[in-house]
């Protein structure tokens, strides 16, 4: 259990230092800059965690491939919403910091439709990684 454990918070920590290596280029003036960088990172990391959520601490079902099914789901619904509540707004602040004509025509119902249609896919990338790494354990 303590190699998923690392192998998934290893996981996390490649998408977090991705996305906050671009933080070192933001200037501490531009303040909305830095909270969408933050935010950002965010959008990738957060639906992974919380696809993991279910197969590491709900017990039932029993059979892992539901967990992960719900896993999934409920990381694809955190990406949607994450979308709507924190990336657009962020984004538009940071434009309009940036001085670009028409914010809002850049984080509109765009991004929430890339959301829809392939917010899954970050988290069934954790979640076939974390079941993987769980496997492979289980085999040696």
């Amino acid at each position: 259990m303590k190699v998923a454990r690392i192998s998934a918070w290893v996981a996390v920590g490649a998408v977090l230092s991705l996305g906050l290596s671009g933080l070192f280029s933001v200037h501490a003036s531009n303040t909305a800059n830095h909270i969408f960088t933050l935010v950002s990172v965010g959008r990738a990391a957060l639906p992974c965690v919380v696809a993991l959520l279910p197969l590491h601490f709900l017990r039932w079902p029993e059979n892992r491939l539901w967990r992960a099914a719900f896993g999934v789901a409920l990381g694809w619904l955190v990406a949607v919403t994450y979308a709507i509540v924190a990336y657009n707004p962020a984004g538009i602040a940071a434009a309009t910091e940036r001085g670009i004509d028409s914010p809002e025509m850049r984080y509109d119902n765009n991004t929430v439709a890339v959301a829809l249609l392939i917010g899954w896919l970050l988290p069934l990338v954790a979640v076939s990684v974390y079941v993987l790494v769980l496997h492979a354990r289980r085999r040696r």
